[in-house]
């Protein structure tokens, strides 16, 4: 019974990283450029005095789906990806939903962050004939890089959190051999080893970030 735990429980924390690590890097990649496309239409909406209908649309969609619970989201979006023509299956079709809420979490922080940037220092790289994608690649995000290291290490902790649920609901990852364990036939002992791991993944991923951003603080 213990080596069959153990068997399960390694093969259960690969995929549970797997889903963390990659849903984690592509929100990243969507996330950050979203949010400082948020930021820029906010901005074009402020100098003209009304703002485009794309990037109105990107706004509600961005705040309608951050205010819906997670695990609508989840079910929502593992439902969809099922009815593709080409349904990704196993692992990748857990990760799509966790991927997607990854990126919206990001771009909104991404763009609250950006939103801080002083702003005569924007006015003096604008003086200078930079344009708007020139100032947020250039000015922006280097003003911020430790406030978007943290919203990164935020946004894998909240995964770890996310891919136990959609692991419960696919049958994969240490959300479905909690169930399994923890739920289905009561082990205490395998649901505290379980929640122990979560925890442990969710606080190096925080902490990482943290010290992270920190070490590039020029405050």
């Amino acid at each position: 019974m213990f080596a069959t735990f153990i068997d399960a429980l390694m093969q259960s924390f690969g995929e549970t990283l797997a889903m963390v690590a990659v849903a984690g890097v592509s929100g990243i990649m969507t996330g950050v450029p979203l949010g400082m496309a948020l930021h820029l239409e906010r901005q074009h909406t402020a100098a003209e005095g009304r703002g485009t209908l794309i990037g109105l649309l990107a706004r509600l969609v961005v705040q309608g789906i951050r205010a819906t619970p997670a695990i609508v989201v989840l079910v929502v979006a593992m439902t969809l990806v099922r009815q593709l023509p080409i349904a990704p299956g196993g692992l990748v079709a857990m990760i799509l939903p966790l991927s997607l809420l990854s990126a919206l979490f990001i771009a909104r922080r991404t763009e609250v962050a950006l939103n801080t940037v002083d702003h005569n220092l924007v006015e003096a790289a604008r003086s200078m004939g930079a344009s708007n994608w020139q100032i947020a690649l250039n000015l922006l995000l280097p003003e911020r890089r430790p406030e978007l290291i943290s919203t990164a290490g935020l946004a894998l902790a909240a995964l770890v959190g996310y891919s136990t649920l959609v692991g419960a609901i696919g049958g994969s990852g240490l959300g479905a051999l909690g169930m399994r364990y923890g739920y289905q036939e009561f082990l205490p002992e395998a649901m505290l080893a379980i929640v122990a791991i979560l925890l442990a993944l969710a606080e190096a991923a925080q902490s990482t970030a943290f010290l992270l951003a920190r070490r590039f603080d020029r405050r």
